[in-house]
């Protein structure tokens, strides 16, 4: 097992400067997020006082537009940030998760299967929808690992 020393040695060597990079990746994106988000709102605002000339103050005037630029404004952000994700994953976790022992493998778009969770017992819920990602595997000294990021829902 690695000591808290190692660890920052690792961190100071391996991961600053490319965190360093990707922090400053991760400003820009939101920065073009809020942009993004500005400018819907702006247009947002001008189509439901276009509305309300147009229908006297009806509620769906206020609601539609809100609703579709909050839609165009999620799909914005996602399409944005999903390379820094990808790249976040790829250059750090990869990287930490061998660090912590060489025998762990780890894989971006892997994840435990619903049907090891569910009968893993470790939660009550059966979902319905089942997603993940991140998959850590290998061994830990005698210890089988297996381990990943999962969405369920019920």
């Amino acid at each position: 097992m690695k000591t808290i020393d190692e660890l920052r040695k690792f961190y100071d060597t391996a991961l600053l400067d490319d965190l360093k990079v990707l922090e400053s990746r991760r400003k820009k994106v939101l920065g073009n997020i809020g942009i993004a988000g500005a400018v819907i709102g702006v247009i947002a605002v001008v189509v439901i006082i276009a509305l309300v000339s147009a229908t006297g103050g009806a509620p769906p005037a206020f609601i539609a537009p809100i609703i579709i630029g909050g839609v165009l404004w999620g799909g914005i952000s996602y399409l944005l940030s999903r390379g820094y994700v990808r790249q976040f994953k790829g250059k750090i976790n990869q990287r930490l998760v061998h660090f912590i022992d060489s025998n762990l493998t780890y894989s971006r778009a892997g994840y435990i299967s619903r049907s090891n969770l569910v009968g893993s017992r470790f939660f009550s819920m059966k979902p319905n929808v089942y997603k993940g990602d991140d998959l850590v595997r290998g061994r830990l000294r005698a210890a089988a690992i297996d381990v990943s990021e999962h969405d369920a829902v019920q």
